[in-house]
């Protein structure tokens, strides 16, 4: 099984106290843990480039490697603040249409839950 990940630095963090602060994020790049102690690391400096980097070598491995996990460190990544934002494919009259979730809605899990279950 192949685990795809990634490093940085930064975000949310809790003093001694318990209390929250950030700092700012540093993404320094994404790996793929293969079988035994194989390690593949793209570090390019663009994490959507990085990223699709690590799931093509997926796909060129995979009968190998038949299976991909997340390392916790995914979640982490977005959960600390990282910029970016899923997108969801929806096909409207035939053609491809990206919708996102607006996150300034505080109930989006239940007003906008056609997006992410549909997409």
């Amino acid at each position: 099984m192949a685990v795809i990940g990634i490093n940085y630095d930064g975000g949310k963090r809790h003093d001694d106290d318990g209390n929250e602060f950030e700092t700012p994020l540093v993404y320094e790049g994404v790996y793929l843990y293969l079988s035994g102690n194989d390690k593949e690391l793209f570090k390019s400096g663009n994490f959507i480039k990085d990223w699709f980097n690590a799931k093509l070598k997926f796909t060129e491995i995979m009968d190998k490697e038949p299976y991909l996990s997340s390392s916790s460190s995914v979640n982490h990544f977005f959960f600390d603040g990282a910029d970016y934002d899923s997108a969801y494919l929806h096909v409207i009259d035939g053609k491809p249409v990206l919708k996102y979730i607006d996150h300034s809605d505080p109930h989006y899990l239940f007003t906008q839950r056609d997006i992410f279950e549909n997409g």
